[in-house]
């Protein structure tokens, strides 16, 4: 109502105006509230950058994979529109000029728009095959467990690498396809983010597996 209000009486700086209101928005925790408020004014792309934002932002161990991907879904929903409105396939950096010097976060979101608007949906496709790829293991369809784990290495920016190559060892094992869990493993023994705790664990593992199956 009140960008309607602005836009019908001309009312100077509706942008700046509606980046101010949007960051008082985010400082209550209101995400998608301020995604609604840029939605409503037709300011797509800054509401797939504010949300793209708050989904990084997720604490590891609050994520639901199903949530994720409806998100990510949400997100590409907003950059098609974006592309829509504006009748283009590339970004514009003019676009996104206020949203970054309000929110002091215009290096990061001018790296992050681009890549978004080539491929929207890459979130929700990470996801997507990622459940996938768990839906098949429960079933018990180990082959195709691992030949969409093995896919889910071109998302390692998205999903949490450990979570993509501890479900590639299990199903590869469970495959019986022990050179693919061996490279797994070794995988996962290498990442600076997993303790040397973890690691331990998981070189144990290895060595108890591929003792039985050499």
């Amino acid at each position: 109502m009140a960008i309607g209000l602005a836009q019908k009486y001309d009312i100077k700086d509706v942008d700046s105006l509606l980046s101010q209101y949007a960051v008082y928005l985010k400082q209550e925790k209101s995400i998608f509230t301020v995604v609604e408020l840029y939605k409503k004014a037709c300011k797509f792309l800054h509401a797939a950058l504010v949300l793209y934002k708050f989904v990084k932002e997720i604490p590891e161990k609050l994520t639901d994979p199903l949530l994720l991907r409806k998100i990510y879904v949400l997100i590409a929903i907003l950059v098609e529109e974006y592309k829509a409105n504006r009748k283009i396939t590339t970004f514009d950096r003019n676009d996104i000029n206020d949203l970054g010097k309000i929110l002091e976060e215009e290096v990061s979101l001018q790296t992050i728009a681009p890549h978004l608007i080539d491929d929207p949906w890459r979130g929700a496709k990470a996801y997507h095959f990622f459940m996938l790829a768990q839906k098949h293991l429960y079933q018990g369809y180990m082959d195709a467990a691992m030949k969409t784990a093995l896919h889910l290495r071109e998302y390692e920016d998205i999903l949490n690498p450990e979570d993509i190559y501890s479900l590639l060892a299990l199903a590869s094992c469970a495959n019986r396809a022990f050179a693919t869990c061996s490279s797994a493993f070794m995988r996962l023994e290498s990442l600076e983010n997993v303790s040397h705790e973890k690691k331990a664990k998981y070189a144990s593992l290895a060595a108890e597996i591929f003792i039985k199956h050499p």
